[in-house]
């Protein structure tokens, strides 16, 4: 599911599962460098820093929880932000 220009390999899981969750990040093809953070439960769960390039992110999801993922994109100097919807452990 595509989100701007970033695309999440799942964009939401709404019903909880009692299962892991694999994300996989792929960011748009003009990204110079771009980062993200997990929110879990409606907290700063974690922040991956500066990745450069436009190599994808594999996020593992393992504790139950509520999750959102914000993509922050530097493209020409400007950053874009990009949001999943709700993965529900």
């Amino acid at each position: 599911m595509e989100s701007g220009n970033t695309l999440f390999s799942i964009f939401e899981q709404l019903n909880p599962v009692n299962t892991n969750i694999d994300v996989v990040i792929t960011p748009d093809s003009d990204v110079t460098s771009y980062y993200y953070v997990i929110y879990k439960d409606g907290k700063d769960y974690k922040t991956n820093p500066n990745i450069e390039g436009i190599d994808s992110s594999y996020v593992h999801l393992v504790e139950t929880g509520k999750y959102k993922i914000k993509v922050f994109e530097i493209i020409n100097g400007e950053t874009k932000e990009f949001e999943s919807g709700i993965y529900n452990i």
